[in-house]
């Protein structure tokens, strides 16, 4: 019965995905496209980065996309539209709508705590933690802390008691914040993913394939470095260091975060299929509606599953965004739900002005919007 059950969800999510998708493309005449290439164009050279992509959506699909500069700082190869970024923590809202999706299959709720969860484990968690729930978890109110001691370890162990064993080793002592307080946390997240693997007996990237990639036909996602090991088939990752010593040019890099910090930061994707994920939170859809879904877009205070929430005049009422860097790239995404639009930005480089690169091509892109 679970079995047809699932199917029927992701039946129904590729169907509305399918008929919002293969509409033909909304045109937009007050973007003016040709402004926004040169502009992408200037922005590479003035701030000397490899390359840069960017695009403009609605709940309706893509309304804009254009790349400029380069794959690897030293080749020729260009951009694409259709190449792959890596999105880092903007991984989180994805973690948190596969929580939504769960939630709505009936398998666990969003007050589910780690005590439901690992029995077997419990007396070798710190009390403190047993009632900690995966909604507080995902919006960084758990008092966690914000990294585990070292993501790296136990590589001999299967996906899924790796990020287990992290998680033990990470809570035999209480958590150092106030439980209820924000307090940003890649390890929440990580324990978040543990207790959807726990639950359901599948990997956090099998799930987010099943449940998130497969439905919303994001055929471009995938976890960790985008590029073929040794080839520019895809953008590289770049940063100034060559091991920890800051040099003055810039270094092509192949790395990513270890793979158990996956729920908080490994997806990549093209802006095509990002731009899918995001449509999710601008069109009237059932993920929302479902049992639970309040909660993956309610703020607590400033900060939704995934989303920083604030209100913004261009938007006519409240954004979600997020941005995500790895140390080698740097993406962005605000969604402005009002006024049906949303805006991701991504470089292929991380360094000291890698946010403000991205918040300058953000702005210009809401901008030539026109937004009256």
């Amino acid at each position: 019965m679970r079995q047809v059950f699932n199917i029927a969800v992701c039946f129904c999510l590729f169907f509305f995905f399918s008929c919002t998708f293969n509409r033909a493309q909304k045109s937009v005449k007050n973007i003016d496209k040709k402004e926004f290439e040169v502009f992408l164009n200037q922005i590479v050279e003035e701030e000397k980065i490899p390359g840069a992509i960017a695009a403009v959506f609605d709940s309706k699909g893509q309304i804009l996309i254009q790349s400029a500069g380069v794959r690897h700082v030293d080749s020729v190869q260009r951009i694409l539209n259709t190449d792959k970024f890596h999105i880092g923590s903007c991984t989180k809202s994805m973690t948190s709508t596969l929580t939504q999706i769960l939630v709505a299959k009936g398998q666990l709720n969003w007050d589910t705590t780690i005590k439901d969860v690992f029995q077997d484990s419990i007396n070798s968690i710190h009390p403190n933690y047993h009632d900690i729930s995966i909604h507080e978890l995902v919006t960084h109110r758990s008092g966690i802390a914000p990294n585990a001691f070292d993501y790296g370890i136990y590589p001999e162990l299967d996906t899924i008691n790796r990020r287990l064993k992290i998680f033990l080793e990470n809570t035999k002592t209480p958590p150092p914040f106030d439980r209820g307080t924000f307090n940003y946390s890649n390890l929440g997240y990580l324990m978040a993913g543990c207790m959807l693997e726990r639950i359901t007996g599948q990997t956090w990237e099998s799930l987010m394939k099943e449940n998130l990639f497969v439905p919303l036909e994001m055929k471009s996602a995938g976890f960790g470095v985008p590029s073929t090991s040794g080839m520019v088939d895809q953008p590289w990752g770049h940063d100034y260091y060559v091991g920890e010593e800051k040099v003055d040019t810039i270094q092509p890099k192949q790395l990513d975060n270890p793979m158990p910090l996956g729920p908080a930061g490994t997806v990549y994707c093209n802006f095509e299929d990002w731009s899918k994920y995001g449509s999710l939170f601008l069109a009237k859809n059932d993920i929302v509606k479902e049992k639970g879904g309040k909660f993956l877009v309610d703020p607590v205070e400033d900060y939704a599953c995934g989303w920083f929430v604030d209100y913004r005049f261009w938007a006519k009422g409240l954004t979600y965004s997020h941005s995500g860097s790895n140390t080698m790239w740097y993406t962005s995404i605000w969604l402005a739900p009002k006024i049906d639009r949303g805006f991701i930005v991504g470089i292929n480089y991380g360094g000291e002005n890698d946010g403000a690169i991205c918040n300058r091509i953000t702005e210009k892109l809401i901008a030539l919007s026109k937004i009256e």
